[in-house]
């Protein structure tokens, strides 16, 4: 089984991939607005999951640094996302 810090970094990437291919397929194609608005409600759904993983890797005592790096770099995500790109 997948430690859950990996797992939660796995939600990470997962945001910024899906967010980026969002980008490029709202700029360069007019019929993607319907995955535009599944991806709004979806990643930030994703990215709390995340965090919490990296809290539950905190409880089952794994890596403290890495679970806590994790937790930040999902809560950032968020941040990061209802900024930027909601403004995009």
């Amino acid at each position: 089984m997948m430690p859950l810090n990996n797992m939660s970094f796995l939600c990470l990437a997962f945001n910024i991939a899906i967010s980026l291919i969002v980008i490029f397929t709202y700029s360069f194609a007019g019929f993607s607005l319907g995955i535009v608005s599944i991806v709004i409600f979806f990643l930030p759904m994703v990215a709390f999951s995340g965090a919490f993983l990296g809290m539950g890797a905190i409880l089952l005592r794994e890596s403290f640094i890495k679970s806590l790096i994790a937790i930040l770099l999902n809560i950032g995500y968020i941040f990061l996302y209802f900024y930027v790109f909601e403004r995009f």
